[in-house]
This record gives C-alpha cells, sequence and structure tokens, in this order.
C-alpha cells in the first residue's frame, strides 16, 4: 500500500493528485483541501497518520514534516514538494529540505510527473539511508541551555 500525505495547507495539491494515476498499487490518501478520487481521509490524528504510516510499503508526500515521521519509521519515501507557481503554498521553502534529504539519500524526490514516473518506478528498489532520531538529545541540550537563561 502507498500511503500519501499532503498536508493541512489550505491550498490544493491537484498536481499530486494527478501524478499519483501513475501508481499501479493500492493508494490511501490524506487529502486536506485537495479534491481526490483515492480511498481518502480530509485529516488524520496523528495516532491514525502513523499508524497508515507503520502500513504502508511506500509513503509519499509533500515537503512538510510528514517526511520526518516517515523516515523515523524507516520507509521509503518519495517527496513532490508544494510549488507556489502552481497555487500549492506560499513560497517554495519546501525544496531546500527535499533537495538535502535526497543528495544525503534519504529520500527520493520528483519536482515533475516525468521524475514521479521514473522515481515511482525505482522506490522498491531504493535503500534509503538509515535516519537516526536525536530530537531527545537536542531537546536535553536545549532545556540545559535554556536553564542559563531563564531564572
Amino acid at each position: 500500500m502507498i500511503f500519501v500525505t499532503v498536508g493541512t495547507q489550505k491550498q490544493p495539491f491537484d498536481r499530486l493528485m494527478e501524478y499519483l494515476k501513475n501508481c499501479k498499487e493500492k493508494v490511501v490518501v490524506q487529502n486536506g483541501y485537495t479534491k481526490c478520487q483515492f480511498e481518502h481521509f480530509d485529516f488524520l490524528s496523528y495516532n491514525d497518520m502513523q499508524n497508515y504510516m507503520k502500513k504502508a510499503d511506500i509513503i509519499i508526500s509533500h515537503g512538510g514534516i510528514s517526511i520526518m515521521e516517515a523516515l523515523k519509521l524507516h520507509k521509503k519515501i518519495l517527496v513532490v514538494p508544494r510549488e507556489k507557481q502552481y497555487g500549492e503554498h506560499v513560497n517554495n521553502h519546501q525544496f531546500e529540505l527535499c533537495e538535502y534529504l535526497e543528495k544525503e539519500g534519504y529520500i527520493l524526490l520528483a519536482k515533475t510527473e516525468t521524475e514521479f514516473i521514473k522515481k515511482i518506478k525505482e522506490i522498491k528498489k531504493f535503500k534509503p539511508k538509515e535516519y537516526v532520531d536525536n530530537s531527545d538529545e537536542f531537546y536535553k541540550n536545549f532545556n540545559s541551555v535554556l536553564k542559563n537563561y531563564v531564572k
């Protein structure tokens, strides 16, 4: 099963829905404000989102925080960043994170339908770099620094 998440932005992500027509497997979508012809949920609780991600063989995501959740679960991830030029977001901030994560070997990135078709075929053989979550260490360090400023 392929689980797709488009996030919670009010702008629709119709371009990704069009790309999904190239998928041969079962597709379940968290579609937010985007019209969807697949099995879908407008919004999911954190726990429900986690459950769908755990069940999925592949996760297709916009370029938001969902990527980090999928990385923590050691999933194969194909990311299609939202783009300002298509009215999908207010700017193109998702690109920098996605380009970095692809360069480092964590995800596959598709910016066009042609790239999407190519990468959806490649993803089954894709071996993502293992993501190590260091957020507990980060918060521990952050809290110790914060204590110096808060009295």
